[in-house]
């Protein structure tokens, strides 16, 4: 008896000294993880030397953005219209020459900033259509409050939950004006006269595509983006150098998101008839902007990009964005979003495939950015939805059976299949 009370002691002792390991570790990863945030890579961002842009940037932020994050409400948001002179009734009824497209999900603690930092833009002659994911939040309530006082905003309601992919490409589609740029609705501008210098430039210059530059904002402290590491400011990119997909799948030359664009609706349409009906039929939440942008740069005739800081993107305290991107974190996430991300992941894998020319040169980055997460095995574990799983191997034999592959990558490929289907208990032949 006294044997078998000990033994039951040490287990349960080492049963709590383990999880007391597991949770030292995890606490110590996410605080070191909220210190650092953005700048995980400091090799990804720089500090920025022209004080001017600093000061510029910091301006707009204290004039409109930090007074409504200490006191976000309604009523707040309302006084600080008032000092840009934006009457509470304001409708046009000429065609805007600018749509801003916002999908949201959930965003009624955050939305309000993004939407002042638009109402400030001396351009007025723009819509603001919001596409609502369909929210669990009071985010719809919140926008028809704020519709009463502007009425250049439209709202439109997803009923069901179909992901970032769907729902931007759906408020392009709706959109009316000339230009277009997406915006994510917990980011702001940080200038007042973007819109302005935008559709000047694109007139002037017949642009199709007008790419600015933009802040990432942590807590007080300014970052910007050297990603993309030779801007070539103010040159006028054609159609035959843009196509080429290494502009963007590499990551090193142009941007791929969609928020930092100018873009010309009629290129926004053709590009979208490249994914055809694909985006009604799949969930997408992250990484549609690389399909997205991967379509407009083989559409566009030409491409100009402007050292402007106009955007700022808003890193909250903890973003999946940002703990994704490094491998071991992923066990942290909650399973409903690491199946999303999974999903997410390998949908857009598929899209980019599809959408690439018919040429070694183009589908070897598309298959090059698989083997780089298939090495981590980052998507081996952790998968509870059928639909993922059936969808990761679908994409995987796509790949597997390229004739665009060699024969290290296609082992690489085949060795992924069989272990995530022997680790998800699927049924598989070795072969």
């Amino acid at each position: 008896m006294y044997i078998f009370f000990s033994f039951l002691l040490i287990l349960i002792f080492s049963f709590f000294i383990f999880n007391f390991q597991n949770y030292y570790k995890f606490k110590k990863t996410k605080n070191e993880l909220f210190k650092k945030n953005i700048n995980i890579n400091p090799d990804d961002f720089l500090n920025l030397k022209d004080n001017k842009i600093i000061n510029d940037i910091k301006n707009n932020l204290n004039e409109y953005y930090y007074p409504l994050k200490f006191n976000y409400s309604i009523k707040n948001f309302k006084s600080l219209l008032m000092k840009y002179n934006t009457h509470e009734d304001i409708s046009y009824k000429k065609t805007p020459i600018l749509s801003i497209v916002i999908p949201i999900y959930n965003g009624e603690k955050d939305l309000l900033y993004g939407l002042l930092s638009i109402e400030t833009q001396q351009e007025k002659n723009i819509e603001i259509i919001y596409i609502d994911d369909h929210s669990i939040d009071n985010t719809i309530n919140l926008i028809k409050e704020v519709q009463k006082i502007d009425k250049r905003i439209v709202l439109f309601e997803n009923k069901k939950n179909k992901g970032n992919l769907y729902t931007r490409c759906f408020g392009i589609n709706k959109a009316k004006g000339k230009y277009i740029i997406s915006f994510d609705h917990d980011d702001i501008y940080i200038n007042k006269n973007l819109f302005n210098i935008l559709l000047n430039i694109a007139e002037k210059n017949k642009l199709d595509i007008l790419n600015f530059e933009y802040a990432n904002l942590y807590k007080k402290h300014i970052y910007f983006d050297k990603k993309f590491k030779k801007p070539k400011y103010n040159k006028i990119i054609n159609n035959k150098e843009l196509r080429k997909s290494k502009n963007i799948l590499t990551r090193k030359d142009y941007s791929f998101f969609t928020w930092d664009k100018l873009i010309k609706r009629n290129i926004y349409l053709k590009a979208l008839k490249l994914i055809e009906n694909d985006y009604l039929n799949i969930y997408m939440n992250q990484g549609e902007d690389i399909c997205i942008s991967s379509c407009l740069f083989k559409i566009a005739n030409n491409f100009m990009k402007i050292k402007l800081f106009g955007h700022c993107y808003i890193h909250s305290k903890f973003q999946s964005s940002v703990v994704i991107n490094q491998i071991d974190k992923l066990n942290y996430l909650n399973q409903s979003k690491i199946d999303k991300y999974v999903n997410s992941f390998f949908e857009s894998e598929k899209l980019l495939y599809k959408i690439s020319e018919n040429s070694k040169e183009e589908k070897s980055y598309v298959i090059k950015r698989l083997i780089e997460i298939l090495k981590t095995n980052r998507f081996v574990k952790k998968i509870k939805n059928e639909y993922t799983k059936n969808l990761v191997l679908e994409v995987c034999s796509i790949f597997s059976k390229s004739k665009f592959i060699n024969n290290k990558n296609k082992k690489i490929i085949n060795k992924f299949i069989r272990k995530f289907k022997k680790i998800n208990k699927i049924n598989y032949r070795r072969n």
